[in-house]
């Protein structure tokens, strides 16, 4: 809150959201909000940064928005006197700052920054610099050095996960799965990519592209941090549906999907599925869409008026209340 306060613009609208603070955050902002006007504090039951974040979004009335947890500040105290001046006029959906991660103890632990572009432009599309980006560290899985037009976020009713931990990484996933791109892929909360996984997708789509290789998605296999596979090896093949894997060659383990968007698109409906394998997955759309509403994203379809969805209903609640019962008890 200081590094905002330091700032040499004044014009800004600064929302603390204090959810169940033990200290003296409440009574702190209290006082600075009765004197200044930019100031409004919103006091809500403890609910995590996911929840805070989200009550702010709402709250907000600012064209761009900007999160600072209790952790994070700025350095520079010209920074928003920049943003202002750089978006004036300009429809920008994200910028992206440098940052820095240090200790508890002040220690320096790493610093971002990125290399040169390909050009001398201001403004790119993403995936103009996405991989320039990637192999720079710039697209990192953290919302503070992301600055975000608020009505992008309204739109795509992008918002974070809320009870959790996390809840950076699905926000960022959700937030760039809204621009263009030619491959995507979607890491979970509790998974991590390798240090050269980015570079080793880049060489195969190269590869395949280079060779005109007709394919849909490359897949990976999950590994422990000792490079222990997840469940067995794939099969001596060179190309193979995801349907073949799972029920021609029983392939057991979890796996990673980095899908061409173009071609994967039509044949998302896939044919063939046995019942069973359709049910399950019946089960866990119920369960994520009962998460969804909690999120606060009323205009999602009730899953329960889909054909097939009113068998998987119930098991589905009953999934979804196991789910919390054991986040609470891991989380304990």
């Amino acid at each position: 809150m200081w590094s905002v306060l330091s700032q040499s613009s004044n014009d800004y609208e600064l929302l603390v959201i204090d959810d169940g603070s033990t200290d003296h955050t409440g009574a702190i902002a209290g006082n600075m909000a009765e004197k200044n006007s930019s100031i409004s504090i919103v006091r809500i039951p403890h609910s995590g940064a996911g929840a805070a974040r989200n009550e702010g979004v709402r709250r907000a009335r600012g064209k761009y928005v900007i999160f600072l947890g209790a952790d994070d500040y700025w350095t520079n105290p010209g920074l928003l006197e920049y943003l202002r001046e750089k978006l004036h006029h300009r429809e920008v959906d994200v910028v992206m700052s440098q940052m820095d991660k240090y200790t508890e103890n002040e220690k320096l632990l790493k610093k971002y920054r990125k290399g040169p572009f390909p050009s001398d432009k201001e403004f790119y599309r993403l995936k103009e610099v996405y991989e320039a980006l990637v192999s720079d560290g710039q697209v990192l899985a953290s919302s503070c050095n992301k600055c975000v037009r608020r009505s992008l976020l309204e739109d795509a009713h992008i918002a974070f996960q809320e009870g959790g931990f996390a809840e950076d990484i699905d926000w960022v996933l959700q937030l760039f799965s809204h621009v263009e791109t030619d491959y995507w892929v979607c890491i979970d909360s509790d998974d991590w990519l390798a240090d050269d996984a980015v570079d080793i997708i880049y060489r195969a789509i190269r590869y395949s592209e280079s060779k005109n290789i007709n394919i849909s998605d490359f897949v990976g296999l999950d590994a422990e941090p000792d490079g222990k596979i997840c469940g067995g090896r794939f099969p001596q093949v060179r190309t193979a549906s995801l349907m073949d894997l799972e029920f021609r060659y029983k392939h057991q383990g979890d796996i990673k999907a980095v899908y061409r968007t173009a071609a994967s698109a039509p044949f998302l409906p896939m044919p063939d599925i046995p019942f069973w394998f359709r049910y399950r997955q019946c089960m866990h759309y119920v369960s994520s869409w009962l998460f969804a509403v909690k999120q606060h994203r009323s205009d999602l379809r009730a899953p329960f008026f889909i054909g097939g969805m009113l068998l998987a209903f119930l098991p589905g609640v009953l999934l979804h209340l196991y789910i919390i019962f054991r986040n609470r008890r891991d989380h304990k």
